[in-house]
């Protein structure tokens, strides 16, 4: 048998469980899990690497067209803006309320921020948005995850490549997606921009909304291929592994996917 340190690390994480698996020590271990699971880039709402992932690397790349999709309110589109002068942004928001205000973000930056009153799926055509409140930040096209929502209205939907197509855009450099666990589906209604396009940086979100709809990291990585894949950190990024189980944790995180040259 070959030693390595990952076997050392093994043989010491099953003395540990050892020692410490006990229902006593239960509230103890679920402090020091979920301490690591922050230091891994989980669950750090607050600080999530996204201001210097866009400052640092993003401002500082060739973009000259950008996606959001999921803008609400436009306040990601407005830092993109601010860094990317010289781009075109098309911020995507279905909910009447989010998108109004939208509108009004991406009016003190009418040259760069093209708003676009969409969700964003796997096919084109309407579906029903429900929320919470209005200006809600987790509105979703999918009723159970919410329980029962107070709010719903009819949406246009569009997919990528349809938009792509309408706008006759020649390139697309970076798309952010913020769909409340529709990631897949958004992706899935990608694949033409993603194949003839070729855009350098994807950057979505993983939560528990993933959990409720049965996708796991693994999955929206596959609809990825020919890219490497990131975990934004509060003073950096980590590279990631899709097949290892503790990519695939239902904490929300930022995960930036980054062709290769």
């Amino acid at each position: 048998m070959k030693i390595t340190p990952h076997y050392f690390v093994w043989k010491l994480a099953n003395l540990y469980g050892y020692l410490l698996g006990w229902p006593l020590f239960v509230s103890l271990n679920h402090l020091l899990a979920t301490l690591a699971l922050h230091g891994l880039g989980y669950d750090n709402a607050d600080h999530t690497g996204e201001d210097r992932f866009i400052t640092k690397e993003i401002a500082q790349a060739d973009i000259r067209v950008a996606l959001d999709v999921g803008a609400n309110i436009g306040s990601y589109s407005a830092k993109l803006a601010t860094c990317l002068s010289h781009a075109t942004i098309y911020a995507f928001e279905p909910a009447r309320a989010s998108f109004s205000a939208l509108k009004q973000t991406a009016s003190r930056f009418a040259e760069i921020i093209v708003p676009i009153n969409a969700a964003v799926s796997d096919y084109d055509g309407t579906a029903t948005l429900f929320s919470h409140k209005p200006l809600s930040e987790t509105a979703t096209l999918e009723k159970t995850i919410l329980g029962t929502p107070a709010l719903s209205e009819s949406v246009a939907v569009r997919t990528i490549d349809s938009v792509v197509a309408e706008y006759n855009l020649t390139r697309v450099d970076f798309i952010k997606i913020d769909t409340e666990g529709f990631e897949r589906e958004v992706l899935r209604g990608a694949q033409e921009t993603l194949r003839t396009l070729k855009p350098s940086y994807i950057q979505f979100e993983f939560n528990i909304m993933h959990l409720y709809r049965h996708v796991t990291l693994l999955e929206l990585t596959e609809l990825l291929p020919g890219y490497d894949f990131y975990r934004l950190l509060p003073h950096g990024e980590i590279r990631i592994d899709p097949k290892r189980y503790t990519s695939n944790v239902f904490m929300f995180s930022n995960i930036v996917a980054k062709r290769r040259s």
